[in-house]
């Protein structure tokens, strides 16, 4: 008999908990992105002839700052590491990938991903206590 593997949320106990916690904290994580990039009105990098941004099949063409991936997947890796570390720490790897690729592709400044990051670990630790 082959046994899987559940996911975070199928698991009861901290493991389950830190899952919703993550995904609060993600949503929250979007849409404080989306209020900030709403009030900082900043363009995006020139698309200099980065194969990656070429393969995009659309160009993102609305504020820069700040990463709204990066917001939601910080907030989701910290929320989760929080309540479950070693589930955050196999979560966090993919948060990185996620956050880079936005520079990688060139859709995003550096620091439109660190203040993607930072935006996403402040809500997270503002959550940390209400649920």
């Amino acid at each position: 008999m082959i046994r899987s593997r559940s996911s975070c949320a199928t698991r009861p106990g901290d493991t389950r908990r830190a899952a919703g916690r993550g995904l609060l904290a993600a949503g929250a994580g979007m849409l404080s992105g989306h209020l900030l990039s709403a009030l900082v009105r900043r363009p995006r990098p020139p698309a200099r002839g980065v194969p990656a941004r070429a393969s995009l099949p659309e160009r993102p063409t609305s504020s820069s700052f700040p990463s709204k991936h990066a917001a939601t997947a910080s907030a989701f890796a910290t929320a989760i590491a929080l309540r479950a570390p070693r589930a955050g720490a196999a979560v966090a790897p993919l948060a990185i990938t996620g956050c880079y690729s936005r520079m990688r592709t060139d859709v995003h400044w550096p620091t439109d991903v660190y203040g993607g990051v930072a935006l996403g670990v402040t809500v997270a630790y503002l959550l940390r206590r209400r649920t």
